[in-house]
């Protein structure tokens, strides 16, 4: 979409470059077919989501023996003192920190799903607490 509208517009800011986009986007979802529709439009086939989201999402926990960390704002963890980047999206957030069966290898969670595996330099860099 980007490409295509610079194709034929000359950007002068960041406002008018905002301006274009909205007009872009309106002539692109409204009028013009798109092929993989069967040249329908997508405002034809956009359907709000039934879904019900909460206006609050639930504290995040963790279980009792899960080591935690909270990613800073920068979307590092540490872990006796090295860095490890887990990205800015978790800026905030607790993960957990799951020792595996393997040495110096360390499972790192998001809530219920594993985002990352560490494979720490030696087993001494393995958290055994908080």
């Amino acid at each position: 979409m980007k490409n295509e509208l610079l194709k034929y517009v000359n950007i002068k800011d960041v406002r008018n470059a905002q301006e274009e986009f909205d007009v872009f986007r309106k002539k692109y979802d409204h009028y013009r077919p798109h092929e993989s529709l069967k040249q329908d439009t997508p405002d034809t086939r956009y359907r709000p989501s039934p879904l019900k989201y909460p206006m609050e999402l639930p504290e995040i926990t963790y279980r009792p023996n899960d080591i935690t960390r909270t990613v800073d704002k920068n979307g590092f963890i540490y872990i006796k003192q090295k860095k490890y980047r887990m990205g800015k999206a978790f800026s905030g957030d607790p993960l957990a920190l799951r020792p595996t069966d393997r040495k110096q290898t360390i499972e790192v969670y998001f809530c219920n799903k594993k985002i990352r595996t560490l494979y720490l330099k030696s087993v001494k860099d393995v958290p055994s607490t908080l």
